[in-house]
Formats: structure tokens, C-alpha cells, sequence
């Protein structure tokens, strides 16, 4: 699918981005995350959702001079399932997830760094995939004084003038959504959110699945979840869900299930 403005397709890649882990991609041939694991707002469902159908369309929207939703500013702390609501995207699109740690960027020599910048876009231009960029805010905070243009501005100037058919989710902590100079260079901003109570009761449930028969009183589930991100509630079901399994258990035991999540409230 071409991109609503044309441009021509860059040349090959550098050999050095291939070389370094920071534009390493980790592909899949087609991701396979799904949202049976994930709880989200019904609101920040339906606008993924949204942007799912826009990309799915986009030759209709582009008949019409319209644009689909490509770069997404993802905004929340870590742990809340902005990374798994991307592979989704992917996955619904039928496109390759590629994952780049931006963070690494700032190991190479500045030069080096900004070319690397510019191969990422090059990259998406040549093949349409979905492109996972984390690491943003050791960028924005490294920028912070670089005359003239710092690593982040760049990657947010490539980001604004990108015409690739391509989809860019950037992770990012939720403070970012109070800058103008970051938001704009993005279609939208998902704000996502530590699991609020309706929402530990629901991942939990999806969590377990068949083996969710039996659980802990509504108020200590909720207590031992206080303050957990998505991702380690999710892993404190996967280790009762193990432990059913090598036990012989046909359900989760209640207080097996808490010490799980209150095991995992230390490496929050």
C-alpha cells in the first residue's frame, strides 16, 4: 500500500544498522498478541480499534485525501500494557512488529546516532510494518541542551515529515502528554493507566481462564493487586496458573494466587 503523499523508496540500509542492537528489529512473521490478556478503557479500546480499521482502509481514506492514524504517542507507566495493545494493532494488520530500544542510540557517536535515526525511516519506507520505539524518555532527557538539535528532536522531526505507509508506536511515560513540542509531531496520544478495580477483576478472570474457578475475596484481591502494573498481575496469574498445572489442580487456590501478586509487588 503506497502512502497518501508518494516518495521515493530510499536506498539500502547502512550496514551499521543492521550491526547495532538499537535498530536490531525483533520481527515476527505475524504477531500474535491478543487482547484476551489485556483489560483497557472502553474508550482507549475503541480508538485502537479505530485506528486498526483506518490502516485497514487506508487506500479508501486516501481516495478522499484523508490520512490514516500512523504515528501514536503512547503514554503511560511501564507495565500497562502499551506494548501488547501495539502487537495487537499488528497483529489485526496482518504486519511485522519490529521493536527498537531508542535508549541504545545514546551509546553511539552523535553523528552515528542521527544517521541511524534516519535509516529507521528509510527502513519503514522500503517495507510497511509496525515499528515499536521505546526508550523515549532516555532520549528526551538526553536532548535536553544539545545544540543544535538534540537525538529526540530529530526522531520527532523524521517522525512529522515521515510519508511511509508504515505505523510508529512510541512508548513513552504519561508526563510527555503535557509537551506540545513532543505531541505534535504525533496523530494521536493513547494515555493508558495501571488497572483501576473493575479492571484486576477482569484481567485476573481472563488471566486465569478455565482454571479461575475459585478466587481470593473481592477486597484482599484487590489489596494484594494495589499499585501492581497489568504486566505483573498478568505474570502473578501465569505463576498460579503453572502451579495449578504441575499440581494437578483443576482451579487456582486463593492463597496461593495472593502470594503471587504480593511476591510481585516488589519488583514494581
Amino acid at each position: 500500500m503506497a502512502p497518501c503523499d508518494g516518495g521515493a523508496v530510499p536506498a539500502a540500509l547502512a550496514q551499521d544498522v543492521a550491526e547495532h542492537p538499537a535498530l536490531r528489529p525483533s520481527r515476527e512473521a505475524m504477531a500474535r498478541a491478543s487482547l484476551a490478556g489485556l483489560v483497557l478503557r472502553p474508550e482507549l479500546l475503541a480508538r485502537l480499534e479505530a485506528v486498526v480499521l483506518e490502516n485497514d482502509r487506508a487506500d479508501e481514506l486516501c481516495a478522499r485525501g484523508l490520512a490514516p492514524c500512523r504515528r501514536l504517542l503512547m503514554a503511560g507507566p511501564d507495565g500497562c500494557g502499551r506494548r501488547m495493545a501495539a502487537r495487537y494493532a499488528a497483529s489485526r494488520l496482518g504486519l511485522p512488529a519490529a521493536s527498537f530500544d531508542l535508549g541504545l542510540l545514546l551509546g553511539l557517536p552523535r553523528a552515528k546516532a542521527r544517521r541511524s535515526i534516519e535509516d529507521l525511516f528509510a527502513k519503514a519506507a522500503q517495507a510497511r510494518s509496525c515499528f515499536l520505539l521505546s526508550g523515549f524518555d532516555g532520549l528526551l532527557a538526553a536532548s535536553r541542551g544539545q545544540p543544535p538539535l538534540g537525538l529526540a528532536e530529530a526522531l520527532l522531526h523524521e517522525l512529522a515529515q515521515d510519508a511511509s505507509a508504515s505505523l510508529f508506536f512510541v512508548l513513552a511515560g504519561e508526563e510527555v502528554l503535557g509537551r506540545p513540542e513532543v505531541t505534535r509531531a504525533f496523530d494521536d496520544a493513547l494515555a493508558f493507566a495501571l488497572p483501576d478495580p473493575a479492571a484486576v477483576l477482569e484481567l485476573v478472570r481472563r488471566c486465569l481462564g478455565d482454571f479461575a474457578g475459585s478466587l481470593p475475596a473481592r477486597q484482599a484481591l484487590l489489596e494484594a493487586c494495589r499499585g501492581l502494573s497489568h504486566r505483573s498481575i498478568a505474570l502473578a496469574c501465569q505463576d498460579e496458573l503453572k502451579a495449578c498445572v504441575l499440581a494437578g489442580r483443576a482451579s487456582a487456590d486463593p492463597a496461593s494466587l495472593l502470594r503471587s501478586l504480593r511476591r510481585r509487588a516488589f519488583a514494581e
